[in-house]
C-alpha cells in the first residue's frame, strides 16, 4: 500500500485506498489540521458538503506529484501500523494502565483505525507508549526479486495494465479470492508501482443485530503492491502471499515486460549475504561514517549455525544453531566470548542471520530507531515506509547486499 515520495527518499507516500475509505471524516479532518502545507492543496470545505468527495480528494493528493509534509506522511503510516487488531489490544491496555476513557468512553464498537488515530490526535502519549511495544512485536518486510538483466524498462499502457490485471486475476480466482481485480499504477522517480486490489477468501461471521446474533459471508477487498526499477532489475513485492508470489510476478514479466521467465533466474532469490562477517569474524565491525545521520549500527542479535554438507558436497545441513542476543552491545561479541569454537574457515559454521539496530538522526531530541533482519540469501526485513534508501545503503557499503558483477563475493566498504 505504500510507494515511494520521489521528494523524499526515506519517507514512503501514503496511498492506501482501504485505509482513507474507512478512516472516520473528522478525524481525517483534524489530522490534516496538523499540516497545514497539505491543507493549503486540499479544499477542506469538502468535509462539510461531500464526505466521500473530501476522501476522494485527499487520495487523489496523496498519490499526486506532489511534495509532502513529510509529518503527515509519518502520522500515516504510524496510524495504520496501530490500526490493527493487534495494535487495537495494544491500545486498550494503555487506555486502561494511565485510566483514560478509550474514545472517551463511547459506548459500542470502533474500528482499530478509528482508535489509533484518535490517540495519535488525543493521547499522543498512549500513542507512542503502545507503538513502542508493537515495534518490539514485528517487523515488516517484503518480497523481492532479482530480474535476468538491468535496464530492462516496464511498458506501461492501457493494453498491458489491462492484460495484467486479467492475469492476476485469474490467478487470485483461483485461489477462492472471487474474480474481482482492479490494478492501478503510479510512476515514481523510476519506480513503477502496482496497486492491486483484490478479493479475499470469503469469511462466513456472526454480526450483531439487537440482541440477537445473525450470521452473515462477508468478502473484503485487500491490495497488493509491485513495484519495479529498471536500474537494479528487481521487483519488490508487498501484501502477496508467498504461494502466489511467483506467478504474479511472472504475470508482471509477461504482460509489462514481455519477457517471460525473466524473475525466474537462478540467482532471483540470490539478494543478500553475510559472507563479510564470515570472512572477518574476529575483527568484523560495522562501518557508517559514509552517512552523518546515522548515529550508531549495532548487532544486537546473530546467529550461527552448524552445519554438514551432503555425499556430494554440495548441499548445506542445518546440524543445530547458536542464538546470541544483546540490547546494550554487540551480539557477535558475545558469540565470539561465550562460543570460542566457533570459526568459519573450516565450512562447518556459517552465519544464520544477524539482527541490526539504527539510530538516524531525525532532527530531534531522540533518534529515529530502526531494526533490521538480514538472511541470506533473499531476506532483508525491516520496516521500509521510512529510511529505506539509507538502510540499504547501509546494507550495501557493508558488504551484506549481492551484486550480479561481484561474482557473489562482495567487499565491506572503507
Amino acid at each position: 500500500m505504500f510507494v515511494r515520495n520521489p521528494m523524499a527518499n526515506n519517507l514512503k507516500k501514503f496511498v492506501n485506498p482501504q485505509f482513507n475509505d474507512t478512516v472516520p471524516p473528522n478525524l481525517l479532518y483534524r489530522l490534516l489540521e496538523r499540516h497545514p502545507a497539505a491543507v493549503a492543496e486540499i479544499d477542506m470545505s469538502l468535509f462539510d458538503r461531500d464526505c466521500s468527495a473530501a476522501r476522494l480528494a485527499v487520495l487523489e493528493y496523496l498519490r499526486g506529484p506532489e511534495s509532502f509534509p513529510d509529518g503527515l506522511i509519518a502520522d500515516l503510516h504510524r496510524v495504520a501500523e496501530l490500526g490493527t487488531r493487534q495494535g487495537l489490544e495494544l491500545l486498550i491496555q494503555q487506555f486502561r494502565r494511565t485510566n483514560v476513557a478509550v474514545l472517551g468512553g463511547r459506548a459500542g464498537a470502533a474500528d482499530p483505525k478509528e482508535v489509533a488515530l484518535a490517540a495519535l490526535l488525543d493521547h499522543p502519549e498512549i500513542f507512542d507508549a503502545a507503538e513502542s511495544i508493537h515495534a518490539l512485536w514485528q517487523t515488516t518486510g517484503m518480497a523481492e526479486l532479482a530480474g535476468l538483466e538491468e535496464g530492462v524498462e516496464a511498458q506501461v499502457t492501457a493494453d498491458t495494465l489491462s492484460a495484467f490485471e486479467r492475469s492476476a486475476g485469474i490467478i487470485f480466482e483461483a485461489n477462492l479470492h472471487g474474480d474481482y481485480c482492479k490494478v492501478e499504477t503510479y510512476e515514481d522517480g523510476g519506480d513503477i508501482v502496482l496497486v492491486v486490489s483484490h478479493g479475499t477468501p470469503i469469511t462466513t461471521t456472526t454480526v450483531v443485530e439487537g440482541r440477537t446474533g445473525r450470521a452473515v459471508a462477508l468478502q473484503t477487498i485487500d491490495q497488493a503492491i509491485l513495484a519495479c526499477a529498471s536500474t537494479g532489475g528487481r521487483l519488490k513485492m508487498a501484501g502477496v502471499a508467498k504461494a502466489r508470489r511467483a506467478s504474479l510476478a511472472e504475470a508482471f514479466a509477461s504482460c509489462l515486460l514481455a519477457s517471460p521467465g525473466f524473475f525466474q533466474g537462478p540467482d532471483a532469490r540470490n539478494l543478500y549475504t553475510l559472507l563479510p562477517i564470515e570472512r572477518e569474524w574476529l575483527e568484523f565491525r560495522m562501518t557508517h561514517a559514509f552517512d552523518r545521520k546515522i548515529r550508531s549500527v549495532r548487532i544486537v542479535e546473530a546467529q550461527v549455525d552448524r552445519v554438514s554438507r551432503d555425499l556430494f558436497d554440495e548441499f548445506d545441513k542445518v546440524e543445530w544453531s547458536i542464538l546470541a542476543r544483546d540490547g546494550k552491545d554487540c551480539a557477535l561479541a558475545r558469540l565470539r566470548e561465550s562460543r570460542p569454537e566457533v570459526e568459519f574457515e573450516s565450512g562447518d559454521w556459517r552465519v544464520g542471520h544477524v539482527v541490526l539496530r539504527v539510530k538516524i538522526d531525525v532532527c530531534r531530541p531522540s533518534p529515529a530507531s530502526v531494526t533490521v533482519k538480514v538472511k541470506p540469501q533473499a531476506s532483508a526485513t525491516f520496516k521500509r515506509h521510512r529510511f529505506e534508501a539509507q538502510i540499504m545503503d547501509l546494507l550495501r557499503r557493508n558488504g551484506f547486499c549481492l551484486d550480479r558483477d561481484t561474482n557473489l563475493t562482495p567487499v565491506v566498504a572503507e
